[in-house]
């Protein structure tokens, strides 16, 4: 299970390398890294993105290995505030609050 888990890491890092201009050498290298990974098995890609940046990934990630895609929305959206969000999203933590989630 663990050799899964590094393989997805792996995954997702070199997507991010991707949409972040690196080589075709580590495009390749991410997508035969998903290929052995996911040998065929559906896959489901679960996010949630504030700014945007995690979707992009996510959608890396889905175009990818074919998955499904699911993105999480808060009941009452973060504010668009940087600044303000993390606040919020610290007070969040440390209280252990889970927001409600759309369904």
């Amino acid at each position: 299970m663990k050799k899964g888990i590094l393989k997805t890491a792996a995954a997702v890092l070199l997507t991010l390398g991707i949409q972040t201009g690196a080589s075709q050498a580590v495009a390749q290298n991410a997508n035969q890294i998903v290929l052995e990974n996911f040998n065929g098995k559906k896959v489901l890609v679960v996010y949630f993105s504030h700014s945007g940046n995690t979707r992009t990934i996510a959608n890396q990630l889905r175009d990818l290995t074919g998955a499904d895609v699911f993105e999480i929305e808060p009941v009452t959206p973060y504010p668009s505030d940087y600044h303000a969000t993390t606040e919020q999203a610290q007070k969040e933590i440390r209280a252990g609050f889970q927001p409600p989630i759309k369904l």
